[in-house]
């Protein structure tokens, strides 16, 4: 997540490793997904498994600041910012495989760190609900009713007619 309960970024996956640097006062995890994504971003409370080991921590506060606007991680989002926690619902191609993770570290570059496609998660519904498109916009994010969140190819989902890219 970019901010406590906010926007999917990726997912770490039973066995990765996670380096907890903060806890919110509402149980948010900020830190680094250390195993194959290599990722800063905020993780659900109950995700996490018991502690291996101790690291140095190494997501910065400016990184911390930096993924929290929204425009820095995607664009044509499903609704105004701030107003709304969940996707709007759109048809889906059932043909195309969903996948858990599609960047790989938090620079984001302007859209450049996009189409690392991993962790396929399965074929996706034929409906889904779409939240916001990357920025090299080659991929959706989207709910599955089955699968969670993840993304898709662009292609493969008919996106709301009304989009969103104000700044938050």
């Amino acid at each position: 997540m970019n901010t406590p309960s906010a926007y999917y970024l990726e997912r770490v996956l039973p066995g990765g490793q996670f380096d907890n640097e903060d806890t919110s006062p509402g149980g948010w995890h900020y830190g680094r997904a250390a195993t194959t994504i290599n990722m800063c971003g905020w993780a659900m409370r109950q995700s996490l498994g018991p502690v291996v080991r101790r690291v140095d921590d190494s997501c910065s506060q400016a990184t911390r600041e930096y993924l929290r606007h929204r425009r820095n991680i995607g664009r044509d989002f499903n609704a105004p910012a701030h107003q709304a926690v969940d996707g709007t619902s759109v048809s889906a191609n059932t043909s195309c495989t969903a996948h858990y993770n599609y960047f790989h570290g938090t620079d984001f570059a302007g859209g450049t760190n996009g189409g690392h496609w991993a962790h396929p998660a399965g074929p996706a519904a034929s409906s889904v609900r779409y939240r916001f498109t990357t920025l090299d916009h080659r991929a959706v994010v989207v709910r599955d009713p089955v699968l969670g969140w993840g993304f898709l190819p662009i292609t493969c989902v008919q996106r709301p007619t009304q989009l969103y890219n104000d700044d938050d």
